[in-house]
């Protein structure tokens, strides 16, 4: 366990200081008949408590559990960052857990928190076969590790609370269908600003043996809106990127749990299946008004993966976080543009079945004024992808003026 960080008495000024880093390694084996366990723990240092402000940050904790034995074998690790006192952020936790042997469980489990997210937790559990390795991180506003990262390991849960914008649009770049969603720092969106809650990445691996093994992996969150700057608006998942490998899984279940209640579960027998629906989606899990959220937001994000596959393996990212659904790239380009405009006018009107491709924005199925709100409040949008010379920026003035008219006609339609 590392050491508490010195407080700031009471009266004085100054910063307490950060928790003491906890690293613990296990390693436990035996050549027998018997199971072998391996169980290690390791909990940062608290922050020390500050005269005013925020407290010192909480110590990293690392623990890594080694599980070797010619029959069973278990490992597992647990990992705790230390608490930051009033609101401060706790440390990085990362646990491993590596078993080798003919049956057992490899089960990782990480935990910080902090701020806004004041709670966030990673677990993996992957049943064991020759040799297996299962890796949990959760942190807050450091480096995020991304689906590539997990590609290979067995079981894998990465969380990441309040990431730094940097890492955000990392897991943006490419999905041209889900960013326009979020209005973020630098964007020239209208309408309120976007809140990025967390970034997660979910994977598993097949190990070794003939017989079909199932490989878990969970982050929790827990979210304090009462500490929203920006305005309450709804819950958004972003799903981003996939990686694959071999012939991916058997059968692939992904479910979303919001205030206790399971609002996505959805099961696939192939990869691209799963690829339709995890890569460069985006679901709306409902408003963050105080009448739907009682106490913190409480989310749970958890991936089953079944398979008897030699190399075959399934990962995927997803960001997650406060903003309003709308997207009006209708030609997905990379840009909100008067190609869009024309897209909208084209299908104005469309009552039912409509799609993003025809100027339905917002997913309700119809072109109408709805949409051509969200297409006026994101004119001018360009992906950070998107290079200056793929991008020939339009006079805004008449084209905006155009849209004025529309809304007019519009309006003179309706009524």
């Amino acid at each position: 366990k590392g050491g508490n960080g010195g407080a700031i008495a009471s009266g004085s000024f100054g910063l307490g200081a950060g928790g003491g880093d906890a690293a613990a390694t296990g390693t436990a084996s035996s050549t027998g008949p018997g199971t072998v366990a391996a169980n290690v723990t390791a909990t940062g240092g608290n922050g020390g408590a500050s005269s005013s402000g925020p407290g010192g940050f909480g110590g990293n904790a690392t623990a890594i559990a080694n599980a070797t034995g010619t029959a069973a074998a278990n490992a597992t690790a647990m990992a705790d960052a230390g608490n930051g006192p009033t609101g401060a952020l706790q440390g990085t936790a990362v646990a491993q857990a590596n078993a080798t042997g003919t049956s057992g469980t490899a089960t990782a489990d990480a935990q910080s928190g902090g701020g806004l997210v004041t709670s966030v937790r990673a677990q993996t559990v992957a049943p064991v076969v020759s040799t297996t390795h299962a890796d949990s991180r959760a942190i807050v506003s450091t480096p995020a590790s991304d689906a590539t990262d997990a590609a290979g390991i067995h079981a894998s849960a990465f969380a990441t609370g309040l990431p730094q914008m940097a890492d955000a649009l990392d897991y943006f770049a490419g999905n041209l269908n889900a960013r326009p969603h979020f209005n973020l720092a630098g964007d020239t969106l209208a309408g309120a600003s976007s809140d990025v809650f967390g970034l997660v990445t979910l994977g598993g691996a097949f190990t070794a043996g003939a017989a079909s093994k199932t490989y878990t992996s969970t982050a929790w969150f827990s979210i304090d809106l009462n500490q929203l700057v920006n305005p309450r608006q709804n819950l958004l998942v972003a799903l981003l990127d996939t990686t694959s490998q071999g012939a991916g899984f058997d059968s692939l279940q992904f479910q979303i749990t919001r205030e206790g209640v399971l609002v996505v579960n959805e099961t696939f027998a192939t990869v691209a299946a799963a690829n339709a629906f995890l890569d460069d989606q985006i679901l709306d899990l409902g408003s963050n008004a105080f009448g739907n959220v009682v106490g913190n937001l409480d989310l749970v994000f958890s991936l089953s993966l079944t398979t008897n596959d030699a190399g075959a393996g399934y990962s995927f990212d997803l960001l997650f976080g406060n903003a309003t659904l709308g997207n009006s790239d209708f030609d997905e380009d990379g840009d909100v543009d008067g190609a869009d405009l024309l897209t909208w006018q084209r299908n104005f009107g469309l009552a039912a079945g409509a799609t993003k491709a025809q100027g339905d924005a917002n997913g309700d199925g119809q072109v109408n004024g709805a949409d051509l709100t969200i297409f006026k409040n994101q004119y001018g949008y360009q992906a950070e992808s998107l290079s200056p010379a793929a991008a020939v920026p339009e006079p805004a003035g008449p084209l905006l003026a155009l849209v004025a008219a529309l809304v007019i006609a519009g309006r003179r339609r309706a009524a």
